[in-house]
């Protein structure tokens, strides 16, 4: 795209095709001359209502929609001693990083080791039945995850049952950690209730987003729209629970 007059750096541009989303952003260097845009509808099912799910969610069904969050670097992902073992939950584990760096064309690689790493991204991941948040009915697991100005700067997973870290959930949660919310699919990964039968791998759809969302800064709000993006050093948190259909593994 060339622009047909000389505009000043921070000049507003909106970006329209037939079939995706609007793109509001800044003219923020001369050498940006292409823009990639959100489908509004794909041959992968995704449309507005699933982008909103996935990526833009209300943590707490109230209140404005959330901004996009993603991991953009090398993740370690650090299992507990219990988890490190056993050697099925281990197994979950490796199948989750694959999954995670398959997911993103290795632009994002998630590792397993044994310590946290001295810098960098790293995510815990831990046995804790004794935690508040697995008192509540049917929770299986959840994630919290830190950001500073929408950029994943690290994450934490608690599995409330040794079994649940067996499953594919492992996968699911790392999900979490990379930045994305609930599907409504009920056969995706990232479904929010855990029934033993849904997705076991990212589907087409699912990894769209993800690589949709590498190309987006951190703090893009919905449906896209990075005019607002800023950068901040306060540390934010939120914590994405997932709960059981059925009390069966």
């Amino acid at each position: 795209m060339t622009l047909a007059e000389r505009v000043p750096l921070r000049a507003e541009l909106d970006v329209l095709a037939a079939g995706m989303l609007e793109r509001k952003t800044l003219v923020r260097d001369a050498a940006t001359t292409s823009f990639t845009l959100w489908p509004a509808r794909s041959p992968t099912g995704m449309d507005e209502g699933y982008t909103q799910a996935i990526v833009y969610s209300r943590l707490d069904g109230a209140g404005p929609l959330r901004r996009l969050q993603r991991e953009t670097s090398r993740v370690v992902v650090v299992p507990s001693a219990d988890l490190l073992a056993d050697e099925q939950a281990m197994a979950s584990h490796q199948e989750a990083v694959d999954r995670l760096t398959a997911a993103t064309g290795g632009r994002v690689v998630y590792v397993l080791e044994r310590q946290r790493p001295a810098s960098g991204v790293y995510v815990d991941s831990r046995l804790n039945a004794a935690d508040s948040t697995c008192s509540a009915s049917n929770v299986l697991a959840f994630a919290q995850v830190f950001t500073r100005s929408g950029e994943i700067v690290r994450g934490l997973i608690v599995y409330c049952d040794y079994k649940v870290a067996r499953t594919s959930i492992p996968s699911h949660e790392m999900g979490h950690t990379f930045g994305l919310f609930h599907s409504p699919d009920k056969g995706e990964l990232m479904y929010a209730y855990y029934n033993g039968h849904g997705g076991v791998d990212f589907s087409p759809r699912e990894t769209l987003a993800m690589k949709l969302m590498l190309q987006r800064p951190g703090g893009n709000l919905y449906p896209d729209d990075d005019r607002a993006v800023a950068a901040s050093t306060e540390l934010q948190s939120q914590v994405t629970i997932c709960r059981a259909e059925e009390r069966r593994y």
